[in-house]
């Protein structure tokens, strides 16, 4: 195009300039004119823009009629805006909104493990508590406040995606002293009726010092599926989550900061396991005096709904569904296990009698292990009831549970313990949100019956006026609980004393 519109300008000379402007710019304009659909290009003689029959010379006027015919009603199709694009949102298990991708560059604390606010003890992977005073407000059976909560997936944080694209994220965070970080993230829906997804995430930060190396491993699996009708639907979730975090105790002595000969801190002595080496390898995951954690769940949700039915006509052959669910029956089934342990080797018998009060050497522990192991069953059933058929953001819930915890307690030369008990509970929740976005009302009760936590009881309300992008939100909160201490003050515990 480019030499033709040169050749142009060459052989009309005495044209004035604004001439030749606009002639440039009329003919760019029609080369570009889209073909129309199903239309071949032209690569022969004949008419522009025509298709070209050379059949032995002979043309089919006939052909050629009901063929441009075709192309002239085709050329009128409406373009689907979604054809070339993605479109994706993601909800939590608990709760009905839908939300947008957050895309925001500014607050790297979004996709780091460790938060703006709160503080660590100086290594990704390390404990962790907020600034601000937070109070454990969850009534019923805990098992210690746990200070690797910020690295864990839950079912809180779990996001289920909804896509009509294959949708992958790839995360790589490399910082100081070989830390690093990669997150994938994948979500698909092959099928209108279901769609799946996984959130891989494992970070290694060997830290500054000996035995100071941190490992954290998350993966989250999630498979769902709603029925072509939209009655029934099932939601199954599998997550992992292993922490190992070292610990040395502290340097022996302060002077090693000054000293020339420790410039760098990996060879600055340690009280606890002063000989590791496992900071040189970036690969190793061992935990060789630390906590650790691991823990795993499997969930299941299954609902039925009963309501009005539709449908909307898309063309002879394809029907959409709808449907307003009036009454929602819910059953959730879940299988959750957590260990919780301290490793101990190469040492210090004089660090853990003045800090622990235990003589290792006394007991002859040979690695000195402890491990808490709990087990828990929780069946669910619950009762949904829809008061505006066009509003499904407002609901009134009211449910009873069943719990069943079974625990055990390792310590290195004592003889294992166990703790099994069975609690009962009903729950209530009233949700709100207003058709248009701007009103959301919540409020919830939780009461134990029996069990060990009998008497626990939790309630909560609260109200938010979400107003223009430049204000912000909001929030009137209140909430009062009355729970059982965890479970690792009762002196059961084997890591009650190793526990930060």
């Amino acid at each position: 195009m480019a030499y033709i519109c040169e050749a142009k300008i060459m052989t009309l000379k005495k044209i004035p300039l604004l001439t030749i402007v606009i002639l440039l710019v009329s003919y760019t304009l029609t080369a570009q004119r889209p073909m129309p659909i199903g239309m071949p290009r032209n690569t022969g003689s004949g008419n522009m823009g025509n298709p070209t029959n050379n059949n032995n010379g002979n043309n089919n006027n006939g052909n050629n009629s009901t063929r441009n015919a075709k192309i002239s009603a085709d050329s009128l199709k409406k373009r689907d805006k979604q054809e070339d694009s993605i479109t994706i949102s993601y909800s939590y298990i608990n709760n009905n909104n839908r939300y947008k991708l957050d895309t925001n560059i500014t607050d790297a604390s979004n996709r780091y493990p460790t938060k703006h606010n709160y503080i660590t003890l100086g290594n990704t992977g390390a404990a962790t508590k907020p600034i601000l005073f937070t109070p454990n407000m969850q009534a019923g059976f805990t098992l210690r406040p746990d200070y690797y909560e910020l690295y864990k997936y839950n079912l809180n944080n779990n996001r289920l995606f909804t896509t009509n694209r294959p949708y992958t994220e790839l995360t790589y965070v490399i910082a100081s002293k070989a830390e690093q970080q990669i997150r994938l993230v994948h979500a698909q829906s092959p099928k209108p009726t279901r769609s799946f997804g996984f959130d891989i995430n494992v970070v290694s930060a060997p830290g500054y010092l000996r035995s100071q190396k941190n490992n954290i491993s998350n993966f989250v699996v999630n498979n769902n599926y709603q029925g072509k009708k939209k009655r029934y639907s099932n939601l199954f979730t599998y997550i992992n989550n292993n922490i190992k975090a070292n610990e040395n105790g502290g340097i022996k002595n302060d002077s090693f900061r000054t000293n020339r000969f420790f410039a760098d801190r990996i060879l600055v002595r340690t009280k606890l396991n002063d000989t590791s080496t496992s900071a040189l390898n970036p690969f190793s995951a061992k935990l060789e005096t630390g906590n650790g954690s691991n823990s795993s769940m499997l969930y299941l949700r299954q609902t039925y709904d009963f309501g009005k039915h539709d449908s909307i006509l898309i063309n002879d052959s394809t029907v959409n569904h709808l449907f307003y669910p009036k009454l929602r029956l819910a059953h959730t089934l879940s299988y959750n296990r957590q260990t919780n342990y301290y490793r101990g080797s190469n040492q210090d018998s004089n660090y853990y009698i003045q800090n622990y009060g235990v003589n290792i050497l006394y007991k002859r522990y040979d690695e000195f292990n402890l491990n808490d192991d709990w087990q828990n069953v929780t069946n669910d059933f619950s009762i949904y009831q829809y008061p505006d058929t066009k509003n499904q953001l407002q609901y009134i819930t009211a449910g009873i549970s069943a719990e069943v915890w079974r625990g055990r307690f390792t310590q290195a030369t004592i003889k294992d313990t166990s703790k099994n008990f069975v609690n009962v509970l009903v729950h209530g929740q009233y949700r709100n949100t207003t058709k248009n976005k701007k009103w959301d009302i919540d409020a919830e009760a939780v009461l134990h019956l029996s069990g060990y936590n009998a008497a626990d009881y939790s309630l909560s309300a609260s109200l938010i006026r979400n107003t223009t992008t430049a204000l912000g939100n909001i929030e009137l909160y209140a909430r009062q609980v009355n729970r059982t201490p965890s479970f690792i003050y009762y002196g059961l515990s084997a890591v009650s004393s190793f526990t930060l």
